[in-house]
């Protein structure tokens, strides 16, 4: 008798029953689902990363360039929103903005001094005695990273 009893449920125990099944079928998509989610945020995370470097990256190459012309150039001229480095040799770099665009001019024509994938949304000179104060706000195209930055400089040549 005891042998019939399992050779009855014998065969049940080689397969799946349906609650089985589903229970395997949900935790395999509950690991799926995590990983997914993991991966997406990696990838969101590492766009949005790119984004803060490059705006300061940008931010602190306009900074050098400036730093640069303040230390080699004879006089200083500010007007409007531009900033004018006047050289000791009689050239000169003016940097202004346009639209969402910084450009560098010089006696041989104006650069873009901007990437394609920033918006200038403020660039602002003033000055105060022998100072310079430069405030610039960038953002990336999709609006979601910006970057602020005052500055002040010492005018050498005044």
């Amino acid at each position: 008798m005891l042998k019939q009893h399992q050779e009855r449920f014998g065969y049940h125990n080689k397969g799946f029953t349906a609650i089985e099944f589903i229970l395997y079928i949900g935790i395999i998509s509950f690991i799926l689902l995590l990983t997914i989610a993991i991966f997406y945020a990696i990838i969101f995370y590492t766009g949005e990363y790119y984004d803060k470097t490059l705006l300061r990256n940008d931010t602190f190459k306009i900074l050098q360039k400036i730093y640069y012309n303040n230390t080699y150039c004879s006089s200083t001229e500010i007007s409007g929103n531009s900033i004018k480095f006047i050289f000791n040799d009689g050239s000169y770099e003016r940097m202004f903005a346009s639209g969402t665009t910084l450009y560098i001019e010089n006696p041989n024509g104006s650069d873009r001094f901007l990437s394609d994938k920033l918006y200038l949304t403020s660039f602002n000179v003033s000055t105060s005695g022998k100072f310079i104060n430069i405030y610039m706000k960038l953002e990336n195209k999709r609006r979601t990273q910006f970057y602020s930055l005052t500055s002040t400089i010492y005018r050498w040549g005044f």
